[in-house]
């Protein structure tokens, strides 16, 4: 639909301009996106956030100083869902549409939370001091607010038809955290590193540094 409304509206010459634009921003997106999962899922693993494979996961390669099973796990995975999503259907509606739309609204959602989080703690005893880049707390304040207004649009268009779904897949998924957190999740996950367990995590990476030649 979106390329037949360009073919429609735009001249031949601006359309072979814009259409390299929007391969390269969409290989740029991918790319990202690859990056940020593969560096998630090292971080998780490495606090032993992930329920299977954590400490294979958190493994650093000493020749290429990345993590590699993390990053081959994350590309893999990526590659098979656009595969399998190709040939499956939920009431008409393509696998592979519904789901970017839910990935959508979960990264909206994801920046939703710290927002929510950072409005009434910034310039509070939990976050007196702002970070040197920041922005003063009335305009902070501000941003915040109209990023949520936007995010709520976003969220109100992701869901409409033939999408609608997705606001169901979304809340299914939720629900499903929600209870693997409270029976299984909460009593394994000790969450980041605090105390002792911060003091061997660097005597660890100091090792790891060491190993391949890095001086402390």
């Amino acid at each position: 639909m979106f390329y037949e409304t360009m073919n429609a509206l735009l001249p031949t010459v601006l359309r072979d301009i814009i259409h390299p634009g929007i391969l390269i921003a969409q290989l740029l997106c991918g790319l990202a996106t690859v990056t940020s999962a593969s560096r998630m899922l090292f971080a998780f693993s490495r606090d032993d956030g992930m329920p299977v494979a954590s400490k294979a996961l958190a493994a650093v390669s000493p020749r290429f100083r990345t993590p590699l099973n993390a990053i081959w796990t994350s590309s893999i995975l990526c590659i098979l869902y656009v595969f399998a999503a190709q040939f499956v259907s939920i009431g008409g509606t393509n696998l592979y549409t519904s789901v970017v739309n839910s990935t959508l609204v979960f990264l909206f959602l994801s920046f939703i939370i710290p927002i929510l989080a950072g409005m009434p703690a910034c310039g509070g005893p939990k976050w007196p001091t702002p970070g040197p880049w920041a922005m003063p707390g009335g305009v902070f304040k501000l941003i915040c607010v109209l990023a949520l207004i936007g995010k709520a649009i976003i969220f109100f268009i992701a869901v409409q038809p033939p999408n609608d779904k997705v606001l169901w897949i979304v809340i299914g998924f939720i629900a499903l955290a929600i209870i693997l957190w409270v029976t299984v999740e909460n009593r394994r996950f000790e969450g980041p590193p605090t105390g002792e367990r911060i003091e061997k995590r660097r005597a660890v990476i100091a090792a790891a540094e060491a190993a391949v030649g890095e001086k402390g």
